[in-house]
């Protein structure tokens, strides 16, 4: 089928959300002919104009990294003409590829020209086809802080036909009873990230009558994983040295601040006081733990930072190993 290059194709999508077990699901899947295709891992860090709320004219402007490619989307905006009555979106998608060493570059080229920065939405996506309806894809979405969706998609310029190729693999895999969704995982997880800090706010200024519950636990470790997330990766670089060091300065000031000597007893002189000993134990043990947690941070830097490359992701081991190599270098000559 022939495209007017000046035209855009039509994206004819509608989706629904999971209710059930995301893996039962793709069972479903695979029981009614469809195989998987392609897995990847999708960070999409969406815009908008200072003067023009995109999330009320539900228009999309997007930088998408995904498989060592990235790409800048733009969805113009919703209109009765876009959305049916049966909630399957038609809109015409402008996609330019950039390399993957440019998102960053093409992010900061949006700010530069003003526009404002939304949230950015991470998923892993994993897309399924079957012999009987080769141009539909149905995508199973698996997106952090909104959950699990199904996502029928054709491309063509006819609305009314790929409206019907939609409907026809939605009958066939038999999941006209899940939720329809209309809003966009741009503001599902912006509305999500706002909730999540409303609660914490919530609960912090009840902190001071009762413990924390359980769930306030979990909200802290998302807080450091979207530290972690957000994090240049010139920085991370020198995160474990910070650790150490702090935690080094850290056990020296416990055992200055006490007068302990470290050595006491070694030649069977005692002057340190059971106290000072204690404070000398943790110490000790503040500097042990140090390297793990510098370790911790690198082996999570390196699995979440999916966005990046993976030589940047790597980047705090590298600069460690190179320094392992300087110092061994250097006590081998002297």
């Amino acid at each position: 089928m022939q495209y007017d290059p000046s035209s855009p194709p039509l994206e004819i999508e509608r989706k629904r959300s999971i209710s059930g077990d995301v893996d039962a699901f793709v069972r479903h899947l695979s029981d009614h002919g469809f195989r998987e295709i392609h897995a990847s891992e999708e960070v999409d860090a969406y815009y908008s104009r200072p003067d023009v709320d995109f999330r009320q004219t539900i228009e999309c402007l997007r930088v998408r990294e995904r498989d060592g490619f990235a790409e800048i989307t733009y969805k113009p905006v919703s209109t009765d003409a876009t959305h049916t009555d049966s909630n399957v979106i038609t809109k015409p998608e402008t996609n330019l590829q950039i390399q993957h060493s440019d998102a960053a570059t093409a992010e900061q080229l949006l700010v530069n020209l003003g526009m404002v920065h939304l949230v950015t939405v991470r998923k892993h996506r994993r897309t399924f086809k079957d012999d009987a309806h080769p141009d539909v894809a149905v995508a199973v979405d698996e997106v952090e802080h909104a959950g699990a969706f199904v996502e029928v998609e054709t491309i063509g310029d006819d609305t009314a036909a790929g409206l019907e190729k939609v409907v026809a693999v939605e009958n066939q895999l038999d999941i006209g009873s899940l939720a329809i969704i209309d809003t966009p995982y741009r503001d599902i997880v912006r509305q999500a990230q706002k909730d999540e800090v409303r609660v914490c706010t919530h609960l912090a200024e009840k902190a001071d009558t009762a413990a924390p519950p359980a769930s306030v636990k979990i909200k802290k470790s998302r807080q450091i994983a979207r530290f972690i997330d957000t994090m240049p990766w010139g920085v991370a670089i020198f995160v474990p040295f910070g650790l150490v060091v702090a935690f080094a300065l850290l056990a020296f000031m416990m055992v200055a601040v006490t007068g302990g000597h470290y050595l006491d007893g070694l030649f069977g002189v005692r002057r340190n006081t059971p106290f000072q000993d204690i404070m000398i134990a943790l110490a000790t043990i503040v500097v042990l733990i140090s390297p793990l947690i510098s370790i911790a941070f690198i082996i999570t830097f390196a699995i979440r930072r999916k966005d990046l490359s993976i030589h940047k992701r790597l980047a705090p081991i590298y600069t460690i190993a190179i320094l392992c190599l300087l110092w061994y270098l250097s006590s081998s000559s002297s």
